[in-house]
């Protein structure tokens, strides 16, 4: 009976890791794309846009950012998962959940920084264009 449930979480973590992945990419690929595109429609900006354009490229640029140490924190949560795995000790939990609530603040910062991007081109476009 032990063996089916720890073969169950085992299953249920790989599934959560992969969720968590697919998020971590998402947030990258939506705030680098929304970036490129900004960039590849720069030069149809009028000068009264440039400020607004400028701060979504600014919004993308560091949600690109906060997803990438997404990542790393998460790497950190699963490496120190997998240390108190081994050792049961308090500092290796503690600093397991510290890192994962990290990553979590960190994607909701990515998709709030992705957001806060498109109101500023939603700004450059109605109030400029």
């Amino acid at each position: 009976m032990e063996d089916n449930t720890f073969s169950e979480h085992q299953n249920a973590n790989r599934h959560a890791n992969e969720s968590a992945n697919s998020a971590i990419k998402g947030a990258l690929f939506i705030n680098g794309g929304a970036a490129v595109s900004i960039l590849g429609f720069l030069e149809r900006f009028s000068s009264e846009q440039m400020p607004s354009v400028s701060s979504a490229l600014l919004f993308f640029s560091w949600g690109v950012v906060a997803a990438v140490l997404t990542s790393a924190s998460s790497y950190f949560t699963n490496f120190f998962l997998a240390e108190h795995i081994g050792d049961r000790s308090i500092r290796s939990r503690r600093l397991n959940i510290g890192f994962h609530i990290l990553s979590v603040l960190l994607l909701i910062l990515s998709i709030v920084l992705f957001l806060g991007g498109v109101y500023a081109v939603r700004s450059a476009l109605l109030y400029f264009g």
